[in-house]
């Protein structure tokens, strides 16, 4: 950003294309369609002579690092992150001074910063500005790879943790979050910030994502209805709700100690609803809320669909038409999690959801008893994104209907992802999503990856091209 021109001539990624997509586009960022990388709003491609671009280059970007705590509510971190925050090392007890957007502009001489975030921290920045008036400090913002609308993944870890996932996301998450459902549920459910990653009342333009169903995709009962996860699920002690017992919220006593410190004397389980119902709280508040100048990019699975031959524009033979990337078959998400049963087609939904719970093993395998019948059931829900045979004739939606797998970045489905792009997008339902100027869908991507791949590089540098171009330069135009 800082070194577009040497000696009054362009250089870099400005102008040089990468002529094999892999470090760089193939493409260069002046002269080329925001459409080419997955742009939807308005907004052409700039040269070297454009407004925006003459006003871009007269500034000098610095990059820094805002910090914040991940388990705490994101509406807090949001406040966090414009005021800063002290982190005392609990074996040093040193303190660690994180500054926020209002030190770091001070110290720059500015009014305003420009914001990119990852993942959890894109809703860490919209509670930034719908909670805490932070879009007076904001010239801009680009979103990559955000959970806009939550995502299932965080649910159906309630009933099985993240060890069963397969892999090395397998091993990590377990590690981390819980290998199985009563670790999760044992740090998550007492974690604002990890809850409001669960799937908000608008993911999917409030379609169900909590299945049972039959083999062939027949849907026998699904929630939430009318986008009541809170009633639905959250507070369903039900054998297929999500209501943790209130021996597995706090095995070790912790949160009940914490609770007594502050003066709290609640129960822990009073203490989990009171949190789930300000978590769904303020999931309704940030429905499609954006600073007014939003770019986003996400990922929709791999980028081979993208190309139909192996010969450029100009026809030379043996040249990528696409940038590399990771394969769709790599970047699948739990679009729903869709729990599948071997039981009779015509069970009602009243019978199921009556049945009485035999055995859960706590890592995706329910066992029930259909009393009238007699007749025990087990569901499995999909444990892994993995999916063989996947091709460029892969039929997503049947897809979808049998297993709640989707194309996505892996850990994000489409599905949230692409809320961002209402009202841009024809293809995504809702409400606009008020402040979002573009929306590049993109693919090739893994989640925590996505700003190592050219597609999101070359999203980025446009944008910021485009936040500063009502910018006020210093001195004057």
């Amino acid at each position: 950003m800082n070194n577009p021109m040497l000696c009054g001539k362009l250089k870099g990624a400005w102008c040089e294309p990468d002529p094999k997509g892999d470090k760089w586009a193939l493409h260069p960022i002046l002269g080329t369609d925001p459409k080419q990388y997955g742009a939807y709003g308005q907004g052409e491609a700039i040269t070297e002579d454009s407004p925006e671009f003459k006003r871009f280059i007269k500034f000098q970007y610095r990059v820094y690092a805002i910090g914040y705590n991940w388990l705490q509510s994101n509406e807090d971190s949001g406040g966090d992150v414009i005021s800063g925050s002290d982190y005392v090392d609990p074996k040093t007890k040193k303190t660690t001074r994180l500054m926020g957007i209002t030190e770091i502009c001070k110290e720059n001489h500015t009014g305003k910063a420009i914001i990119l975030t990852h993942s959890m921290g894109g809703l860490v920045a919209r509670f930034a500005v719908i909670s805490h008036g932070a879009g007076s400090s904001i010239h801009g913002v680009f979103h990559g790879a955000q959970p806009a609308t939550g995502a299932p993944l965080a649910a159906k870890r309630f009933r099985t943790g993240g060890g069963s996932e397969g892999g090395m996301n397998g091993f990590v998450n377990g590690s981390l979050m819980g290998r199985d459902a009563d670790e999760f549920i044992a740090v998550t459910a007492n974690a604002p910030g990890p809850l409001e990653l669960l799937p908000m009342p608008d993911y999917d333009n409030g379609e169900a994502w909590w299945i049972f169903a039959r083999p062939d995709g027949q849907v026998m009962m699904q929630f939430p209805k009318n986008s009541d996860a809170y009633n639905d699920l959250y507070m369903n002690s039900k054998w297929y709700g999500l209501m943790p017992e209130e021996k597995k919220l706090d095995p070790a006593g912790v949160v009940k100690k914490r609770l007594d410190k502050v003066g709290n004397h609640e129960t822990v389980l009073n203490n989990y609803q009171k949190t789930i119902k300000d978590v769904v709280t303020r999931q309704n508040r940030l429905i499609n809320k954006y600073h007014g100048k939003t770019y986003v990019a996400y990922g929709d699975g791999g980028l081979e669909t993208r190309s139909s031959d192996m010969s450029t524009e100009s026809g030379a033979k043996g040249q990528p038409t696409i940038e590399k990337g990771e394969a769709t078959r790599e970047l699948l998400a739990w679009g729903k999690a869709l729990w599948t049963g071997d039981l009779p087609s015509d069970v009602t939904e009243d019978e199921l959801s009556a049945a009485t719970l035999l055995h859960d093993s706590h890592g995706g395998e329910v066992r029930v008893l259909l009393e009238q019948r007699k007749l025990s059931v087990t569901f499995t829900v999909q444990k892994t994104n993995t999916m063989s045979g996947v091709n460029n004739k892969t039929d997503w939606s049947l897809v979808a209907l049998k297993t709640g797998i989707t194309p996505g970045d892996g850990t994000v489905p489409a599905w949230s992802a692409q809320a961002q792009a209402r009202g841009l997008n024809p293809n995504v339902k809702g409400d606009p999503a008020q402040g979002v100027q573009m929306a590049f869908e993109q693919g090739g991507y893994e989640h925590m990856k996505s700003y190592a791949h050219p597609w999101t590089r070359w999203a980025l540098l446009y944008s910021v091209v485009q936040i500063v171009k009502d910018v006020d330069v210093p001195g004057g135009a």
